[in-house]
């Protein structure tokens, strides 16, 4: 999923001129030498990066980019890629998911579930956590393997047992993140 790096640096804002249903954007400061997220798809979505300051490496639909400042890059719905910052001063970015969907409550959860330490060091929460995450939030964010019918048929039986073993996404507070029994 999207790593802390990415979490404490994250703020969502409104483009201008463009209605939230169509562009969720938000600005994003990946520390050096840390990468934004594993190799990943948005089934529904297109991810354009916009880099405002440093260097960030990655690979989009398995062909390796750079891009610097004042570069874009773009990733279409459903294709797989991941970004990561080789350089030694932090990368301020843009991001953009085009239609915007459930982007930011999708994301503050997965915030909220690294904030409480129920994601691994690349802020991935394990097997039962990521059901829950993908049956409330469908079609954000799978990883690019296995194939994604795989994936579905797997959330899809591993939800009810997730909550049958007490895993929960309940929101807390205003800041909407997640409340959680199980690690």
């Amino acid at each position: 999923m999207l790593t802390q790096a990415w979490a404490a640096g994250l703020s969502f804002g409104r483009l201008r001129g463009r209605p939230r249903a169509n562009c969720s954007s938000s600005k994003c400061f990946l520390q050096p030498h840390h990468v934004l997220a594993v190799e990943h798809i948005h089934p529904r979505q297109e991810e354009r990066f916009q880099v405002i300051s440093g260097t960030v490496r990655g690979r989009v639909r398995g062909k390796e980019q750079q891009a610097g400042p004042g570069q874009t890059a773009v990733a279409p719905p459903g294709t797989p890629h991941v970004w990561w910052n080789e350089g030694a001063e932090e990368a301020h970015l843009l991001v953009e998911f085009r239609p915007a969907l459930q982007t930011e409550e999708f994301l503050e959860a997965v915030f909220a579930l690294s904030r409480e330490g129920k994601t691994n060091e690349c802020g991935i929460p394990n097997l039962l956590y990521f059901a829950l995450l993908s049956e409330r939030y469908p079609d954000m964010m799978y990883p690019a393997s296995p194939p994604l019918r795989l994936q579905k048929v797997v959330v899809k039986m591993l939800a009810p047992v997730a909550r049958l073993l007490g895993y929960r996404l309940e929101k807390l507070g205003q800041d909407r993140g997640l409340g959680t029994e199980n690690g």
